[in-house]
């Protein structure tokens, strides 16, 4: 054995492993992340495919016994579980529309506490007035009249009492700051809700529509050249991704003029 060129073999024989070792380490992890992004892709669209049909109606707010301050889940249910199973991570490609969607979701979920707490604290005055039950109902009466009405720039509202009734706990509503406070957050939320909503069937009609418009346009008749084809087809996606940027925007409009915060 030649001891005079061993270390010098060896030496070069680890950093050789070690750089090979880090190339298969980084593609392995290249490969494993792209898997990941497409994961999250596919399921992003299809929260997208099923959103499609799903809020093609406007949220409705009444169960079978009447109107209720709660969204009918029979429409959003399915929404709510598959945007919950989309993994966590950027997509591959992104996915026009889903932001809208997974807004949706999460508004839904925070609307739900505010109904439940608004349900209880109705029932608290609903019991306390006695032969004056009447209370619970106007209490909700007026909850779903403002919402009707929708965000009025003051922010400021008042609270509507049919005459010839028992008035003894009106006054006791009245000076409720709490429960003016969890109406206020309630109906921020609601009409969040029917924003996101909105926002979601605007985005994707636009961009669907625009895709096929302009898919159309630049391949029909179909150019026979390379470069005609390419350029063709770089024109095509910068005028997606314009009409996808657009179609956002006046989303987030529509959302932030309801709350500024709100994305």
């Amino acid at each position: 054995m030649n001891w005079d060129s061993f270390v010098p073999d060896l030496i070069v024989g680890i950093v050789t492993g070690v750089a090979v070792g880090g190339v298969v380490l980084g593609t392995e992890r290249r490969i494993s992340g792209r898997a990941r992004a497409n994961e999250v892709m596919r399921a992003q669209a299809q929260v997208v495919e099923r959103a499609r049909s799903l809020l093609q109606h406007e949220i409705e707010f009444r169960s079978d016994s009447g109107p209720t301050l709660h969204p009918k889940m029979s429409q959003l249910a399915r929404l709510q579980e598959l945007v919950r199973e989309v993994p966590p991570g950027e997509p591959l490609v992104r996915i026009s529309a889903y932001h809208w969607a997974a807004r949706l979701v999460a508004t839904l979920d925070e609307l739900e506490s505010l109904a439940d707490a608004l349900d209880q604290r109705i029932a608290d005055y609903h019991n306390r007035a006695g032969i004056a039950a009447w209370l619970g109902h106007r209490i909700h009466a007026n909850i779903r009249e403002l919402a009707r009405l929708g965000p009025q720039p003051d922010r400021v509202w008042a609270w509507s009492w049919e005459s010839g009734h028992d008035d003894t706990y009106t006054p006791q509503v009245e000076a409720d700051a709490e429960l003016r406070d969890l109406i206020d957050r309630y109906l921020q939320q609601r009409w969040l809700l029917l924003a996101y909503r909105e926002a979601f069937v605007d985005v994707d009609f636009t961009v669907r529509a625009d895709s096929w418009a302009l898919t159309i346009a630049a391949y029909v008749p179909s150019p026979y050249n390379f470069p005609k084809r390419w350029w063709r087809e770089y024109k095509r996606r910068r005028a997606i991704e314009q009409s996808w940027r657009q179609a956002d925007a006046r989303a987030s409009d529509r959302v932030t003029a309801i709350d500024p915060m709100a994305y």
